[in-house]
């Protein structure tokens, strides 16, 4: 029972043997007979409880009548002991200041245990594979093609296997609803490179790469549970796979629960076919992102010399390839292709939190000045009657330790709740977020973060409560310990920190929001509202021909436009503003591309005739598609204006042939319209080529559908008429064009609110901290502030002065800041978009709107201050 096993715990030696010897005697005979064993139970644990208090009280009074003869340890021990209760009791006594304090520094070590558990698990935690350091990303700024990855195969030396992989969508159709799945095409030997392997089933076989061959699937662990219910006579069954997998294929194994994809949200993997006369092998088409493993002994340095010097090789074969791909080719590791250009931004908001941190430890600083100067005469009492500066000061930092460890557990629960609530709003680019939560490295962080903290805040205040000489702080009625000039100068210098660390902040944050809103009002050359998105996906089993798919999507459009809310209805094979891309190497029939030079590149879209007028893109030159350019019909394309500037500098495009993407076909442009930003809003339009739905058959398409009403009241009727044409087609990314645009904004949209929160959580940090300076002053100058009103001075006088004293305090708080914000916030210059660094809104309205916080944090105590009673403060003295 518990009684028993803390008798146990806490007793030792002769003394616990007779004191359960008595209890269960007790136990035994008197109490457990007569009133039951859950009495009795109880009875047991009070009975042990009041013995162990009993011996510790009899322990510790020993320990004070014999310290002298004790052992070293066993004093310093007790005394460690009684600083402990000393502090508790202090601190139970002026709740006030230790909720305030402990919430202060709760605050920020919960931001910054937050933000680190998002370090930690994106960018610490090493990749769940087989010797992960040995897994690298091979020119990850270039796609290959796999006669390109076949060579780089056989002329390296530096890796024990490379694996090419692609993104692929694929439809399962068969029992049940049909699915658009996300899935992988890799190398055959992919699993082995990861270093993992199936939990059920094999991996697959070299001969599983040849066309005709290449039939067989490897399932995630997820999708095997969610979709086919654990069935473990999966392997050997076959499933149907429309868009790139064209045929049923064989299940060959199913991957373990704790595996996670090279590419996450991946649910199969197919082999990819290697046919030297396939098309999707020409190099202008090259879609292949490549992982390896360095080979036994090889570094990544060596290894990414070797592959710098191979691409510059390969660029002297290859024209196509531009210098810039060249410069960058290397090896990096997998981690960090994976993490990308996320970690600066991590970093920057640590180091926000880093800020946050500092200044709620400067306001603690300050709260335990403001209470050490109060407790001057209580510590030089302490020092008259023989104690060492040393033990008042561990005295004191034991309070602080103690503030200091409840604020880091609550500052830790705080963070779990942050976390949370960041992990269920985080944009779904930030990778690894499962990796994201609470392990022994963010509690050894936190630990850390509070001693530190702890030893930050406390130090200096302890030394400075125990500098001042005894006989001063015993004087009576002396108010030198508490309004010294030096005590009142390092307050007010710990306030300009604080103050300086908050405009940092604030810029920053200002900066950050000021780009996102010129970002949110660029016009993206097309009309975004009341546009529904929708993706299909017939299965290329049944739609295995071009007039097949054509069929489909006429019928669908049929349907589509039949709906009676329907305005207009166009069709893309790639959805602006959702990074979606196929780029295509082109020149000009009659001026073609000179030896040696690299072809201009465009990006390429194939679209229905009414694609522009439904998303409202603008007809500059020429003509729109229309039903007579069919695949029998001449080959057309029509250009945006970046390209047409490109095809004629000094005239219009109209008329000229453009190939060399298509073997000896060139398409004529019949039409020029305007440029849109088909990735992001904060890139620049790019060359674009457009080409008819009827001559470029994409199987896999989105419909655009404008409506002059409500848009959500069209998904179901829309849903329902491309389900009559054929109800086994999957439809999927269900969502309007301004949430399309919303999500291509994520990543920095949730950048800029955390870091404008910390921002927000400094500055009322600042203005709590100028707000009790200001109250303490006040408070300490109440017989200076009588004798002035007592001598004349108005109210209104008074209310001037110590609202001045802050506002001068804050300026120069401003003034430091914003020489520390102009060097820090360099670091942001990537991120910004429309703005300096030095963009003078900013800089000019930030201190603005920190004297308008210092005017408020100084009027309540200068109002304070000016109600003085001259007659009671003169008192007071």
């Amino acid at each position: 029972m518990v009684g028993r096993l803390l008798l146990h715990l806490l007793l030792r030696g002769e003394r616990r043997e007779i004191i359960l010897g008595d209890i269960a005697e007790e136990y035994n005979t008197r109490v457990l007979p007569h009133y039951g064993e859950a009495y009795a139970r109880r009875w047991y644990l009070r009975q042990a409880v009041a013995s162990i208090a009993a011996t510790w009280r009899r322990k510790n009074q020993y320990i004070r009548t014999h310290r002298s003869r004790l052992p070293r340890g066993t004093t310093t021990m007790y005394s460690y002991w009684q600083d402990l209760r000393y502090a508790a009791r202090t601190l139970w006594k002026a709740p006030g200041f230790t909720v305030v304090a402990v919430l202060t520094l709760a605050l920020g070590v919960g931001a910054n245990t937050a933000i680190f558990s998002v370090i930690n698990g994106v960018v610490l935690k090493p990749l769940p594979y087989q010797e992960p350091d040995r897994l690298v990303s091979v020119w990850g700024d270039h796609t290959f093609s796999k006669s390109l990855l076949d060579r780089f195969e056989e002329q390296t030396q530096s890796f024990s296997g490379l694996s090419g992989l692609n993104s692929e969508t694929f439809t399962l159709t068969g029992d049940g609803e049909p699915e658009e799945l996300s899935g992988g095409s890799v190398s055959v030997n992919h699993f082995t490179v990861i270093g993992a392997q199936p939990a059920l089933g094999r991996a697959f076989t070299p001969e599983e790469e040849t066309p005709g061959n290449a039939r067989t699937v490897v399932l995630s662990h997820g999708f095997w549970v969610r979709r086919f219910g654990s069935d473990p006579d999966i392997l050997g069954k076959s499933i149907t796979l429309g868009g790139a997998g064209k045929e049923s294929r064989t299940v060959i194994g199913v991957m373990s629960s704790d595996y996670r994809p090279v590419v996450e949200g991946w649910d199969l993997w197919v082999p990819i076919p290697v046919d030297p006369t396939d098309f999707s092998d020409y190099e202008g088409t090259a879609s292949l992102s490549v992982i390896g493993r360095l080979a036994p002994g090889v570094t990544l340095a060596a290894a990414d010399a070797e592959v710098k010097a191979l691409a510059a090789v390969v660029q002297e074969d290859n024209a196509w390839i531009p210098d810039i791909r060249v410069q960058t080719a290397g090896v990096v590791s997998a981690r960090d292709a994976l993490v990308g250009g996320i970690r600066t931004r991590l970093l920057v908001l640590f180091a926000a939190v880093g800020l946050v941190l500092l200044v709620a430890c400067t306001n603690v600083a300050n709260l335990l000045l403001a209470r050490g100067a109060g407790r001057q005469r209580e510590l030089a009492v302490r020092v008259a009657l023989g104690a060492k500066r040393w033990r008042v000061v561990r005295q004191l930092l034991t309070e602080t330790t103690l503030i200091g460890l409840l604020g880091g557990i609550l500052g830790l629960a705080a963070a779990a709740w942050t976390i949370f609530v960041l992990v269920a709003n985080v944009p779904v680019s930030l990778p690894r977020v499962d990796s994201v939560g609470i392990d022994l490295r963010v509690l050894g962080f936190t630990l850390g973060v509070t001693l530190l903290a702890t030893l930050v805040f406390g130090l200096l205040p302890a030394l400075r409560a125990t500098s001042h000489h005894t006989h001063e702080s015993l004087k009576e009625g002396a108010r030198t310990a508490t309004t010294g000039l030096s005590g009142q100068r390092l307050r007010m210098g710990l306030v300009i920190a604080e103050t300086a660390l908050a405009v940092v902040l604030v810029v920053g944050a200002a900066l950050m929001a000021k780009s996102a809103w010129l970002l949110q009002r660029v016009d993206p050359g097309f009309n975004h509202e009341q546009i529904l998105t929708l993706r299909t996906n017939p299965p290329a089993a049944r739609y295995s021909d071009e007039e097949s798919v054509r069929s489909y999507y006429a019928q669908v459009v049929e349907a589509v436009e039949s709906v009676p809310s329907v305005a207009s209805l166009g069709m893309i094979n790639l959805l602006p503003m959702t990074g979606s891309n196929m780029g295509m190497l082109w020149d000009v029939e009659d001026n073609p591309t000179a030896e040696g030079t690299p072809m201009p590149r465009a990006n390429a879209r194939s679209v229905s005739p009414s694609y522009f007028r439904t998303m409202g893109i603008p007809l500059l030159q020429g003509r729109a598609f229309n039903s007579a350019d069919r695949s029998d019909a001449e080959p057309v394309m029509i250009v945006n204006q970046a390209m047409a500037r490109q095809i004629s500098p000094d005239g219009s495009p109209l008329g000229k042939r453009v190939g060399g993407f298509s073997g000896p076909t060139y398409f004529t442009v019949v039409g020029v319209v305007g440029d849109i930003h088909q990735h992001q809003l904060d890139l620049d339009t790019r060359p674009e080529m457009y080409f008819p739905h009827e001559l470029w058959s994409s199987s896999r398409m989105y419909l655009m559908v404008r409506t002059p009403g409500r848009v959500e009241e069209l998904v179901t009727s829309v849903k329902q008429a491309i389900w009559s044409v054929d109800e086994d087609v999957p439809i999927s990314r269900v969502r309007t064009m301004d949430e399309v645009i919303s999500r291509s904004l994520a990543q920095s949209r949730f950048f800029t609110l955390l870091l404008s929160c910390f921002a927000g959580l400094a500055l009322v940090l600042g203005a709590i901290g100028l707000y009790g300076v200001m109250s303490y002053t006040v408070a300490c100058s109440t017989h200076e502030i009588g004798v002035r009103i007592a001598l004349g001075a108005s109210g209104n006088a008074v209310l001037r002065a110590v609202v001045t004293r802050g506002l001068a305090l804050v300026a120069m708080g401003v003034l430091l800041g914003i020489g520390g914000a102009l060097g820090a916030s360099r670091v942001l210059a990537s991120y910004l978009f429309g703005v300096t660094t030095t963009d003078l809104t900013v800089l000019l309205g930030v201190p603005v709107s920190l004297v308008v916080v210092a005017v408020a944090a100084s009027y309540i105590p200068a109002r304070r201050a000016s109600r003085v009673d001259p007659v009671v403060a003169l008192r007071l003295e």
